[in-house]
């Protein structure tokens, strides 16, 4: 594993020094959590030089040692190095589990703002993360519930959450520009790349997706990917569901017409 801290220098670590290793490492370091979608919220553990995402979170700790210890093998067994992959079942440990649910209204067509909410589940315990939105458009950022966090700020532009707890939730609502114009009465919104990532490794993530819209005025023509084992989706009158599971980078689109 190579580590690419925010000076730019790197360290190469294996065999049995690599906990011991990272975990200095993280101590003296200061990380950015990617936020890994136009729509979607992924902790994506990675240096703080590594971001090139709409959003991304700033982690600066003295982690408990539990951060590395309790499912250590688990984190380094398989990595995957970005590949997507659609798992066929839920693997074992704890797994980030992002609950996502964008809605189009009429209103939407002329102007490109959706409305979100988001729920991220099975966070990682952290003393201090900065969730910074990076968004062409954003606005009424708030956090509506939150469990297992000691602390929660927020800004226009970011949510700061201290102590995070072992398997904490957060859930936040806003308003964010995402539904583009491709041509004459063809809309789109895009959303991706989705991954949980640490250092140079990607992890499973689960993405429960729900996008919303008005029946009367749109349809959809697409979904890419196509549905499969490990990524399913379900289209009804005004609803898409998708429910995922995954290692590597997910990018998702779906692509409506104009009625």
């Amino acid at each position: 594993m190579f580590l690419h801290p925010s000076n730019g220098a790197g360290v190469i670590v294996s065999g049995l020094r690599m906990q011991q290793v990272l975990h200095k490492y993280i101590k003296s370091t200061v990380f950015k959590v990617v936020v890994c979608s136009s729509v979607l919220l992924l902790l994506c553990f990675m240096p703080a030089s590594a971001i090139e995402d709409q959003a991304e979170t700033r982690v600066s700790k003295d982690d408990d040692d539990a951060w590395l210890e309790n499912d250590w093998e688990v984190r380094l067994r398989a990595v995957n190095e970005g590949e997507l992959k659609f798992l066929g079942k839920p693997p074992d440990g704890r797994v980030l589990n992002t609950r996502n649910s964008l809605t189009i209204t009429p209103a939407s067509i002329q102007t490109g703002w959706v409305a979100l909410y988001q729920c991220q589940a099975n966070l990682d315990p952290l003393q201090s993360v900065e969730v910074v939105y990076r968004y062409k458009g954003i606005r009424n950022l708030r956090v509506v519930s939150s469990r297992g966090v000691g602390s929660v700020e927020v800004t226009s532009h970011t949510v700061l959450l201290t102590d995070v707890a072992s398997s904490a939730e957060v859930c936040i609502r806003a308003e964010v520009r995402v539904l583009n114009k491709i041509r004459d009465a063809v809309y789109e919104i895009k959303s991706g790349p989705f991954h949980r990532r640490f250092f140079d490794g990607y992890f499973p993530v689960h993405l429960q997706y729900s996008l919303t819209y008005p029946a009367e005025a749109l349809a959809i023509e697409s979904v890419s990917p196509a549905a499969q084992t490990g990524f399913e989706h379900r289209i009804q009158t005004n609803n898409l569901a998708i429910d995922a599971w995954f290692e590597g980078k997910l990018n998702i689109a779906v692509r409506f017409r104009l009625i």
